[in-house]
């Protein structure tokens, strides 16, 4: 399919799951990529797409140069294109009610694995829900009171197998779907098997005019798991226009949107898979430092003895954070012969890391690991 051909139409929809969630410097103008798009063609298009879509977008260049003919190919050739990509972008710029919110991310999921799993059967037939069987044995009760229960079981048993379905239900797909995505982004994502069927039950509820019956603490829980959702169902659809599942992971540590905030992802996972951060064993002790609020995560410094273990330092801490405000020094190089009087080699600095223990994770920044070495002759021990 033709560039330009076919760009117009394409644009609104791409720009909106690309610059919304993952706009990266430096940029290009929409303009500066297609002659035949200005401003006064936008408004026409932003109208035919249903997207609000301005000329003042703009789109990340250095991943996209020489991509945009294969990144066309992929979307038109998209079947999820028309029902689910579309209605995806409009999704995320939606701003209404939380029930609606809820019932339109469920309801593109939903779309999105019956479309995936079109033609697929199981091989073991999944019986009708509890809630028809128990009716069905109402009724049997209701109607032929004089059979016995072992009969009565029988033909429930009989009416399982008879009306069971070779058809996926809607949880099975899902767990199909996310059992063979990325482990990482699984991980990244972090969405819970409970918190997941919470919100599904929710859905089920607003969907039928019920009262949702969330507690006060579930509410947060569900808006996590919707936004989650959100975040999976964008992640598809750039494997869908071509993307690699490691391109979408770098774009994703890299933005600041609100979806990427309210899914509230493992970033430390995320950190691990894409190397941006150091990782440093710690006891739970130095963890519940920074839990207590008695240590900051920015700004410190910690001794590491011979075995490795770290111990916060209050003196050099003061060190640093005294040099950091020395309005007199002549550099703001960061050199440790200068700050805290220690060879090169005895010291580093950690833009990022995380101190982790187990499962447990605290991030820190601008941080010294200073290394606990015997002292020269006459020499004093290095401070804690």
């Amino acid at each position: 399919m033709n560039f330009h051909a076919c760009f117009p139409f394409f644009l609104p929809i791409q720009l909106q799951l690309q610059t919304s969630l993952f706009r990266r410097e430096p940029v290009i103008p929409v303009a500066s990529i297609s002659p035949r798009l200005n401003a006064r063609s936008v408004p026409k298009i932003t109208m035919l797409s249903g997207l609000h879509v301005l000329s003042s977008n703009r789109i990340w260049q250095p991943d996209l140069d020489g991509r945009w003919q294969s990144i066309f190919d992929h979307y038109y050739r998209s079947r999820y294109r028309k029902v689910c990509w579309v209605r995806l972008a409009g999704m995320q710029r939606y701003e209404g009610f939380w029930e609606y919110k809820v019932l339109g991310y469920f309801s593109l999921l939903d779309r999105y694995l019956s479309i995936g799993f079109n033609g697929v059967k199981s091989s073991e037939p999944q019986p009708p829900s509890g809630r028809k069987m128990k009716k069905f044995r109402q009724n049997l009760m209701s109607e032929l009171p004089v059979i016995s229960a072992e009969e009565r079981e029988k033909v429930v048993e009989i009416a399982r197998k008879a009306f069971g379905s070779d058809d996926f239900s809607f949880e099975r797909k899902y767990k199909i779907a996310t059992l063979n995505a990325d482990d990482d982004i699984m991980k990244i994502i972090n969405l819970s098997d409970d918190d997941f069927t919470l919100t599904k039950k929710v859905r089920n509820k607003i969907a039928h005019g019920d009262d949702p019956g969330l507690k006060q603490e579930q509410f947060p829980v569900v808006m996590r798991a919707v936004s989650k959702i959100a975040l999976l169902l964008t992640y598809w659809s750039f494997l869908d226009f071509g993307f690699t599942t490691h391109e979408f992971i770098t774009y994703l540590e890299k933005t600041h949107s609100k979806l990427a905030r309210h899914a509230i992802i493992n970033k430390a996972y995320m950190a691990r898979v894409t190397g941006s951060a150091e990782f440093l064993p710690v006891t739970k002790e130095i963890l519940q430092l920074f839990q207590e609020k008695k240590v900051s995560g920015v700004y410190g410094c910690w001794v590491e003895d011979k075995a490795g273990k770290l111990t916060f330092s209050k003196y050099f801490t003061k060190k640093y954070r005294d040099w950091m405000h020395d309005s007199t020094k002549t550099s703001n190089r960061h050199d440790p012969e200068k700050i805290f009087g220690i060879c090169k080699d005895k010291a580093r600095l950690i833009g990022r890391g995380y101190f982790e223990c187990g499962d447990e994770y605290q991030e820190f920044h601008h941080s010294w690991i200073i290394r606990q070495t015997d002292p020269a002759p006459n020499m004093p021990p290095v401070p804690s």
